[in-house]
C-alpha cells in the first residue's frame, strides 16, 4: 500500500469478501460543500417560484379582475352618453376602485374606445409591475402581469329615433341610382316623421308632419323647400307638430347629412321569433299562449294556434280563414283574398329559405276582392311584418300589399327587403322601416307615436376576457 501522506488523505481501502481485491474509493475533499451549494440553489428556486411567483398569479387575477370592471364601467358610460372623457373617466375609476391607479411605470390603465372600428366597444387594458425578490437570482429583469377585457354597450333603444317612415338604402346600394322613397298615391298624411337615405319623390298631392329628411339628393342643387321634392305632384306641405289638419306651421326639409343607421336593429333577432325553447323569447310566449282562437287556420306544422313556424313557404287562401299570433316562415308567403286578423293579431316574422335555388323570402298580400282588412300586431312590441332577407332591387316589393281598403297597426320592418303598399285606401298606426318604399293608391295615411315600442334600457356584457 502506497504510504504517501497525500495518498493517504485521498485513498480509502475497502476490504472486499474473502478470496476477492479491496475495492479503492477515492474521496475527494469539499465534494459535499458542492453538494450543499446546489441544494440551496435548487431551493431558493422553488422559494423564488413559491414566494415571487404566488405573488404573480395572485396580482395577475387582481389585475384581470381590476380591467373587468373598468371595462364593464366604460361600457356603461359609453351607453350613458357616449362622451369620450366619461367613458375614459369611468373605466379609470373603476380601476382605482380595484386598487389599481394609473401611474406609470408601475401601474398602466388604457381604455381603447372605439375599439376594432367600434365604437360600442370598450378594451381596458391593466398592466402592474410585482417587486421582485428571490427570483432576482436567476432573473434581473422587471415582472409585469396584464388584465385585458372588451365589453360591449348596447345602446339603449330610443323610440324617438324612429321615424313613420324609413328608406335606409344608401345611393350606392341601387343601380341605377335611383330615390329610395317614392310617393304616387294620390293624397295622403304622413305624421312622425318621413326619412330616405337616397333623396325622396313626390307625385302626388301629401302633408308631412314631423319633419322631412332626404339625405343624398341626387339633383345638384340642395331642397331649400318642400316644393322641391315634387315630382309631378301639385301639392306637397311640410308641417310642424302638432298638426289640425288646417293650419301647418312650416317645417323646411333638413338638410343633407349623413345617412341614418337602422334604429330597429339592436330590437330585432330572428332568434326571439324561430325557437320556442328560448324562455322569454316571442316564440316561447307565443307557444304558451291559450288566448287564441283554437282551430282557426288550416294545419301548417304549428304547435299551436299562437305559434306556426312553417318551412317552405305560405301560400293561402285567406278569405274566410282567421290569422292569429306569431307566423315564423322560411320561404315566400303568400295570403290572397281578405286578410281576417283575429282579436290577438298577427305577427309576420318572414326568414329567408337559403335550402331553395334561388334562395327566396318574400311577403305578398292581395285583398282583391273587397271589404277592409283590419290587421294588427301580435306581439307586445307592435312587431307586424319582419323580413331578413336581402333585396338585390331597389325596385320590386319583397313586401307588397294590395287592397282597396287596408287599416293596420305596427311597424313592418325589413331592412334590406324593398316594401311597396299599394292599398286603394290605407290608414297605419306605426312605422315602415324598409331598405326602400313605394306607396301607392288613393289616399295613404300613416301615423307614428313612439309609446308603440317598449322600453328597452342598455345592457352590457363581456365580449372578450
Amino acid at each position: 500500500m502506497n504510504r504517501d501522506p497525500e495518498n493517504r488523505a485521498r485513498t480509502v481501502l475497502v476490504r472486499g469478501r474473502r478470496g476477492r481485491p479491496p475495492l479503492v474509493l477515492d474521496a475527494a475533499p469539499g465534494q459535499a460543500i458542492v453538494l450543499i451549494v446546489l441544494l440551496i440553489v435548487i431551493l431558493l428556486g422553488f422559494l423564488a417560484l413559491g414566494l415571487d411567483g404566488g405573488g404573480l398569479f395572485l396580482l395577475k387575477r387582481q389585475a384581470q379582475n381590476a380591467a373587468d370592471a373598468a371595462a364593464l364601467a366604460a361600457a356603461f358610460a359609453r351607453c350613458a352618453d357616449g362622451d369620450p372623457t366619461s367613458v375614459q373617466t369611468a373605466g379609470r375609476n373603476a380601476a382605482t376602485l380595484n386598487n389599481f391607479t394609473d401611474a406609470p411605470p408601475e401601474v398602466q390603465v388604457i381604455l381603447n374606445n372605439p375599439y376594432n372600428g367600434d365604437d360600442n366597444l370598450v378594451e381596458a387594458l391593466v398592466t402592474a409591475e410585482k417587486p421582485a425578490y428571490f427570483v432576482q437570482l436567476v432573473y434581473k429583469g422587471p415582472l409585469y402581469v396584464t388584465g385585458r377585457a372588451v365589453a360591449e354597450c348596447h345602446e339603449v333603444f330610443d323610440p324617438y329615433d324612429v321615424n313613420a317612415i324609413m328608406a335606409l338604402a344608401s345611393c350606392d346600394e341601387c343601380t341605377p341610382k335611383t330615390n329610395t322613397f317614392d310617393w304616387d298615391g294620390q293624397s295622403g298624411q304622413i305624421t312622425g316623421g318621413t326619412l330616405s337615405n337616397c333623396d325622396c319623390s313626390f307625385q302626388s298631392d301629401a302633408v308631412l308632419v314631423g319633419g322631412l329628411e332626404c339625405y343624398n339628393r341626387l339633383e345638384d342643387d340642395p331642397p331649400s323647400t318642400c316644393v322641391d321634392y315634387l315630382n309631378g305632384g301639385a301639392n306637397l306641405e311640410c308641417c310642424s307638430a302638432p298638426y289640425d289638419g288646417e293650419t301647418c306651421t312650416y317645417l323646411p326639409p333638413a338638410p343633407p347629412s349623413e345617412p341614418a343607421d337602422d334604429p330597429l336593429a339592436s330590437l330585432y333577432f330572428m332568434s326571439l321569433y324561430d325557437d320556442p325553447t328560448v324562455v322569454g323569447s316571442y316564440a316561447y310566449q307565443a307557444l304558451n299562449d291559450t288566448t287564441c282562437i283554437q282551430d282557426n287556420v288550416d294545419s301548417d306544422g304549428g304547435s299551436n294556434d299562437c305559434y306556426h313556424k312553417i318551412v317552405g313557404g305560405l301560400n293561402v287562401n285567406g278569405n274566410g280563414k282567421i290569422f292569429e299570433g306569431l307566423y315564423y316562415v322560411e320561404g315566400n308567403v303568400r295570403i290572397n283574398n281578405t286578410l281576417v286578423v283575429g282579436d290577438r293579431g298577427l305577427t309576420l316574422v318572414v326568414k329567408s329559405n337559403m335550402m331553395a335555388h334561388p334562395p327566396n323570402g318574400t311577403v305578398d298580400i292581395l285583398t282583391s276582392t273587397g271589404g277592409i282588412v283590419h290587421f294588427i300586431a301580435y306581439t307586445e312590441d307592435n312587431l307586424l311584418i319582419y323580413a331578413d332577407f336581402e333585396s338585390d332591387s331597389c325596385t320590386s316589393s319583397d313586401i307588397h300589399i294590395n287592397g282597396p281598403a287596408t287599416t293596420w297597426t305596427g311597424v313592418i320592418y325589413g331592412p334590406h327587403a324593398t316594401c311597396g303598399w299599394e292599398a286603394a285606401e290605407g290608414t297605419g298606426y306605426g312605422a315602415i322601416v324598409c331598405k326602400t318604399i313605394d306607396l301607392s293608391g288613393n289616399r295613404f295615411d300613416l301615423t307614428y307615436d313612439p309609446s308603440i315600442f317598449p322600453s328597452s334600457p342598455p345592457t352590457i356584457g363581456f365580449v372578450e376576457d
